[in-house]
């Protein structure tokens, strides 16, 4: 059991940069959808 605690956490912390780099992408595309709409919002808001 103690063995096999370091391979675990390694395996644990794969498992988290895979999932950062897939929430980073998302975050990339949610943040240029959210930018699009916000500036469409404030040209709307202007005119």
């Amino acid at each position: 059991m103690g063995d096999q605690l370091p391979y675990r956490i390694n395996d644990v912390l794969e498992d988290l940069k895979a999932d950062l780099s897939r929430v980073r992408s998302n975050t990339n595309a949610l943040a240029s959808i959210a930018c699009g709409s916000i500036s469409v919002v404030i040209g709307r808001t202007i005119t």
